[in-house]
Parts: C-alpha cells; structure tokens; sequence
C-alpha cells in the first residue's frame, strides 16, 4: 500500500498520517471508503498519534473531504498488543456499544469461549503472512450473541504497525438460511411421515374389516366379542389420530370456523403428550361454558406445538405443564382492546426467562441457543397467529419458577 493510501486513512481525523505504509496488501476500496465515511468532519478527533511515527517517517498533511453514506463493514485498528485503537460507527450500530468505551480495552473479553481458537488461529495465520477469514459470536451491549465473519490485516511498517480488522455482521443470514434448511428437513420429514401415515391407514382398514366381519358373524353372545370389540374401538381412534396427523404433517389450511377449545384440547391431547415430551406431566383444565372462539384449528394446533416445545425445553430434567382455556373479561385502561376473550395458556415449572430476554422474546431469529438448532422463530409464530386471530400473547415468568404464555382470543358471538 502506497503512503498516499496510508494519508488516506487519516484525512477525515484531520492528523497526518504517523506511519508509513511499505507493505502491500489486498483490501477493497469500498473498505477502505467505509473506514473514512464514518468519521465526521465535525466530530472531536484525538490529536496525537496513536502510535509514535519511527524515524524515516514521511508526514504529509492532508486535508479532510465531505463523508459519504456509511457502509455495513465493521473496521476496527489494533495495536500489537490486541488492544481497540478505533473502531467505526457501524460496529457501534452493530453492537449497540458506545465506541468511546471501548478504546484501549480488549476484544477478547467480548468473544464468544468456543470461538476463540478460531480467531486466534487466523490472528496467528496473519502473523505469518497468510489471511484466514474467521468466524465468531461477540456480545453486544445487550448481552445478545451476534455473528461476526471477518478476517485480519497488518497495515504500516515493520517498527510501527496496526492491525485491521474488517468484519461485518452474518447473525440474520445465517438464521435465514437455517431456518431454510430446517425448512427442508422438515418437508422431508412431513413426506415420509405422511408415507407412512398412508401405510397406516391400509393396514387399519385391514383390521378395521376383518374385526367388523367377525363381529358381525358371532351371535351376540359369544365371548369372542369382548375381545374383538376394543380392537375395533382401538383402530377407529388410531385411524382418527393418523387423520389429524396427516391433516397437520400437510399444513391443510382450514377455514375459520367456531371453535370449542376445551374440546379441542380434549381431542388432540393424545398429540400435545409426545410433543411435551415423556419427562413432562401435562394437565389440561377448563371451565364449563367456556366461550366460543372464531379460529383456524390447524394453526391453533400449531401455536400450542410450538408453546410445548418451548416449555419441555426450559424442563431439561422434566416438570409440570398445565393447559388452561377460561373465560375473561378485559376493562381499561389495560388494554385498548377491552371486551370478552378466552384465555388460552401454558404454565411451565422450569427455569424461568431472565428480564433482559423478556424484553426481545418474540423478536424473529431471536433465540439464546448456540447450538445452531433453533431458528428463533417458534414463538414469533405464536405471536402472529394470535395476532391474525384479533388476540395478543402476553408472557410472565421469574427465573427459578417457570413460566405462563397467556393468548388472548377474542369471544365469537353470533
């Protein structure tokens, strides 16, 4: 990189440039236009170097032109010692951080344990004169993990030099393409599931003919009949349970119609239990004369799927789950939306959620699993069918004492 180049870099601080640059490397312009665009002409600059210009240091003033737009590049300058001596707006967007805060402090403190081999591993392919992008997670100023890729650059001389970090944020691209792929696993899944709900069905209508036509052969009182009659009972509620199945592995849309949630609790609990998982106790309460509700039943399906998951994960080592639909009535100035509603919830005993997580629970992509297995999109999906059905969902919890998702739909009235 040319001396002119390395000025470049410092016009927008107004300071000249204490050193010299002999060694070239690659770096895109646009990176180089982003490290300028978000210095502001206006803005406070530090008026000594920060590092002491070696002797045959040529110092040329240059003078500071307007910025442009700013750029999405994160651009961070390192000392030797892995120290911040400058960092861009847009790592300070990115990462909702004060960049005055971080000035002579220490990136390490913000990466992620398990990414930092990774990181030392390219730090230490740059020492030797090779580039390794790296990938890691840094902590922003809201405690959330965001993913970073970037790759590492030694700028100025061999007696004074910098080093130059380019990242930029990868958090929402690689939770898009997760959930893409966790989109495909589960077409896949409802392809073959739906393969061998079919199967199912064959054989059933087997069983369900052979049992019918023995019965109907055996005078009414033989024994044999108590033995074939909770056959043909069992395969009627196997068949039944497959349907309902089939109807959700294929995402039917339904129309919406009125809807009795208690009985529709009742019916699909044979559902709800293996989603809840074999470590969970689900109870089911409601009241009698609950409300009507006006719903799609698929989708309400799918709310409480998506509830159990997120209520059987907060119980690793298992726990209570109570289902409850009853009756209420909102007054202002709670809610603007006062009137009558059934309250459909989910009460867990397990951890409970921190506030600061509360606060961005059912934000898209959001979720406090590094495992690479969620999508963050479970409960955004609660909020919006609840939302498309006139309701809201509201959450309370207390960590150390489980958690209530509370979905309010409004009363359907004639």
């Amino acid at each position: 990189m040319s001396a002119s180049l390395s000025n470049l870099l410092f016009q927008q601080a107004k300071v000249t440039c204490p050193i010299p640059i002999s060694h070239p490397f690659e770096v895109a312009t646009d990176v180089l236009r982003h490290l300028l665009l978000d210095h502001h002409p206006q803005a406070p600059r530090c008026a000594e170097p920060v590092l002491p210009p070696p002797a045959n240091a040529i110092l040329v003033p240059v003078q500071s032109t307007p910025p442009e737009p700013a750029g999405t590049e994160m651009i961070v300058l390192l000392d030797e010692t892995g120290h911040y001596q400058y960092t861009n707006a847009a790592l300070a967007t990115t990462l909702r951080l004060n960049n005055a805060s971080l000035i002579g402090s220490r990136p390490a403190s913000q990466i992620h344990p398990d990414d930092l081999p990774e990181v030392r591993t390219s730090w230490a392919a740059t020492c030797a004169g090779k580039r390794q992008p790296f990938k890691c997670r840094l902590r922003d100023g809201e405690g959330a993990w965001r993913r970073i890729e970037g790759s590492f650059e030694w700028v100025g001389s061999p007696t004074a030099r910098m080093l130059l970090v380019v990242a930029r944020e990868a958090t929402d691209r690689e939770a898009r393409e997760t959930a893409m792929l966790h989109a495909q696993r589960a077409m896949l899944v409802g392809l073959v599931a739906s393969s061998f709900v079919h199967d199912m069905n064959n054989l059933l209508a087997v069983i369900q003919g052979s049992t019918a036509l023995a019965l109907e052969d055996l005078p009414a009182d033989h024994p044999a009949r108590d033995n074939l009659l909770p056959v043909q009972q069992a395969s009627a509620m196997v068949g039944a349970l497959n349907r309902r199945l089939l109807a959700f592995l294929r995402c039917q849309q339904e129309e919406a119609r009125e809807l009795n949630l208690a009985e529709f609790l009742a019916e699909h609990r044979p559902l709800f239990e293996p989603i809840a998982g074999r470590r969970a106790r689900l109870s089911i309460q409601t009241v009698p004369d609950l409300w009507p509700v006006r719903v799609e039943p698929t989708q309400i399906g799918q709310l409480l799927a998506n509830l159990l998951i997120n209520a059987r994960e907060a119980m690793p080592d298992g726990g209570n789950m109570t289902l409850r639909a009853q009756n209420v009535t909102i007054m202002p100035p709670r809610r603007a939306e006062a009137g009558a509603y059934v309250c459909l919830s989910l009460t867990d005993d397990g951890t409970g959620i921190d506030p600061a997580v509360q606060a961005r629970i059912f934000e898209p992509f959001f979720t406090t699993r590094t495992d690479g297995k969620h999508t963050g999109l479970g409960l955004t999906i609660c909020r919006w069918i609840v939302e498309q059905h006139g309701g809201w969902i509201e959450l309370e919890s207390t960590l150390g004492h489980g958690s209530t998702f509370r979905c309010y739909l409004p009363r359907h009235t004639l």
